[in-house]
């Protein structure tokens, strides 16, 4: 434990000579969240309803505001890390560690996320709190809590498994691009999913994307009740459980590749 605590303060400190980066969030957010704001408050204005898709106009605010925070929270590097990694024949040193690689980096993760809770997420959280009077409720800040936690852990993994594809093809960026476009339109951080024709809504319940975004923030404004909201833990937790053993297999067949080939 004390060796994963070290890791998660030395990536605290790596976190601050990125902090002019995070603090580059705190101009573009409040600049996009205005847009947006005007934007919506345009649309409910000409279709002169209070609700559209099952989202008032306070509520969506809310939920695009959320939209930042929780990509901000749950956002890794580690397709990138284990790319560079793999690429520049570094692999091999890090597998001599006393540590599993991609638990490092997760931890690693920990670290800057947390950082990033301080540096981007909390002062955002705030200016759109006093601006934009976005919507607050302490009851269901555990379960967005236990949302969050589900997101986070599983696009780590997601990533992660995207990541690992650098270990047969040299050049995967473009693979990384594609995940993230597919990722951010699928997971409801474009639009929420309500806003999707109902087919896809219902087979998105059954698929990995919705509990990186749409989930949490709609857990935040109380869209689901307990036993609802407990039914969509577990479907993203079999999924994390999916994502975790296809790591460790794709890990395990990767590192075999490695001791015998050579990278």
């Amino acid at each position: 434990m004390k060796k994963l605590l070290g890791i998660i303060k030395a990536s605290i400190k790596n976190a601050l000579a990125y902090k002019f980066e995070m603090a580059f969030t705190l101009l573009i957010a409040p600049i996009s969240l205005i847009v947006t704001y005007f934007l919506w408050k345009a649309i409910y204005a000409y279709t002169g309803t209070d609700i559209i898709r099952g989202f008032n106009f306070k509520e969506i605010i809310t939920y695009f505001t959320f939209s930042w925070i929780v990509g901000v929270i749950t956002w890794t590097d580690v397709s990138d890390d284990l790319s560079h990694t793999i690429r520049n024949g570094k692999i091999s040193k890090n597998l001599v560690k006393p540590i599993n690689f991609l638990k490092y980096i997760f931890f690693m993760d920990i670290g800057h996320r947390s950082f990033a809770v301080l540096i981007e997420a909390l002062p955002l959280f705030l200016i759109a709190l006093i601006i934009f009077k976005i919507q607050v409720s302490l009851v269901n800040f555990p379960l967005f809590l236990i949302g969050l936690s589900i997101a986070f852990v599983l696009n780590f993994l997601m990533t992660a498994v995207v990541g690992m594809s650098a270990f047969w093809f040299v050049h995967n960026r473009g693979l990384t691009k594609v995940k993230r476009v597919v990722v951010h339109f699928l997971s409801g951080a474009v639009l929420p999913i309500t806003f999707f024709p109902l087919a896809f809504q219902k087979a998105s319940f059954f698929m990995p994307f919705q509990y990186l975004e749409y989930v949490p923030i709609s857990l935040w404004l109380g869209k689901y009740g307990l036993i609802e909201s407990l039914k969509l833990f577990s479907v993203g937790l079999i999924w994390v459980g999916i994502f975790l053993i296809l790591c460790i297999w794709i890990w395990n067949k990767a590192i075999r590749r490695v001791t015998s080939v050579g990278i």
